[in-house]
Order: structure tokens, then C-alpha cells, then sequence
């Protein structure tokens, strides 16, 4: 059986320093861990700014959300445990 593949995605905006920090603490796990990263910029989507203007950076990883604050081993524990069977 073949590891499952977490896929994460990282709910940004322009000029956040938090959203910059929390990518490169992603790409620091990927290191590790592989995963799929996508990031999308709130302010593309009308929807998405509405619902997550005041609270970014979010991240999605398999549909659970996780708003901040972030922590970094708490972020690797939480891939690793989604790339768990």
C-alpha cells in the first residue's frame, strides 16, 4: 500500500507577514514530508475574502480547516498524521 499524500492548502492574502512565515514553515515540512501545496490568494475570490478576510492565514489539510494561531510542530504532526493510514 502506498502512503497517502496529504494535500494541504494555505488561504493567503497580499502582505501578510504570517502567510509568508507559515509558507516557508510548509515547505520546511516538505522537506520531510511530501504533500501537495496549493495556496490561494483570498482576495481572487469574492467568497473566500468574506468568509476568511480577518482570520488568514488559514490552512486546509484534507478539508479540516485550522485557523491561527500556527504552530510549527504542531503543523508537521498534523501532516504526518494526515499522510497516516
Amino acid at each position: 500500500m502506498f502512503p497517502v499524500m496529504p494535500q494541504v492548502t494555505l488561504y493567503t492574502k497580499p502582505d501578510c507577514a504570517l502567510c509568508t512565515q507559515l509558507y516557508e514553515d510548509l515547505r520546511w515540512v516538505q522537506q520531510e514530508r511530501a504533500f501537495a501545496l496549493t495556496t490561494l490568494d483570498i482576495c481572487t475570490d469574492p467568497a473566500l475574502f468574506e468568509r476568511f478576510q480577518y482570520f488568514v492565514p488559514i490552512l486546509e489539510i484534507d478539508g479540516t480547516l485550522y485557523f491561527p494561531p500556527h504552530d510549527l510542530l504542531q503543523l508537521r504532526q498534523r501532516i504526518l498524521s494526515a499522510a497516516s493510514p
